[in-house]
């Protein structure tokens, strides 16, 4: 009888533990808009940080696939610096890395040229 109500505790913890877990990793997301880059972290199951950067200070957008696994089926992590370092954005597991930093970099330039493009127009 006890050892029924032990291995119950011990389903049941270890299934609260798996999706505690679950949650944690599942709800990370990074959202990319023509205005910033949104990296919203589920730290815990009651804690969140979001972290949101504007396009035009973004410099690097790196990403890093290491290890054999992540080689065959394609993810890895993303490292983004901003300009004067004042924030960094690390977007870890995703599928596609480099795909995703070149289109992370593709729209930081973008807006880049077109915050130039405006402030010459203002300067003239």
């Amino acid at each position: 009888m006890m050892v029924g109500i032990f291995a119950s505790l011990y389903l049941i913890y270890g299934l609260l533990f798996t999706c505690v877990g679950w949650i944690n990793e599942s709800f990370d997301l990074f959202i990319l808009t023509d205005q910033s880059l949104i990296d919203i972290t589920q730290v815990t199951l009651f804690r969140r940080s979001v972290t949101s950067t504007p396009l035009g200070r973004i410099q690097d957008a790196t990403s890093d696939v290491g290890g054999l696994l992540p080689t065959i089926f394609n993810y890895g992590n993303i490292d983004i610096q901003t300009a004067a370092g004042d924030s960094k954005i690390f977007i870890d597991r995703v599928h596609g890395p480099g795909d995703i930093a070149r289109e992370i970099m593709n729209a930081a330039h973008e807006k880049q040229a077109q915050e130039q493009g405006l402030s010459s127009v203002r300067t003239s």
